[in-house]
């Protein structure tokens, strides 16, 4: 799993929140199929 950045924290905190949406999504390794899921 990779180190979230502090990027990620600062998008968390203030949005938007599709940017910090995509940035946890990459900071997790996650593929969309994995996602999905997660998700059902």
């Amino acid at each position: 799993m990779a180190v979230p950045s502090p990027d990620l924290g600062a998008l968390l905190r203030e949005g938007p929140f599709d940017a910090a949406l995509r940035a946890a999504i990459r900071a997790r390794g996650l593929s969309l199929d994995r996602l999905r899921e997660h998700l059902r």
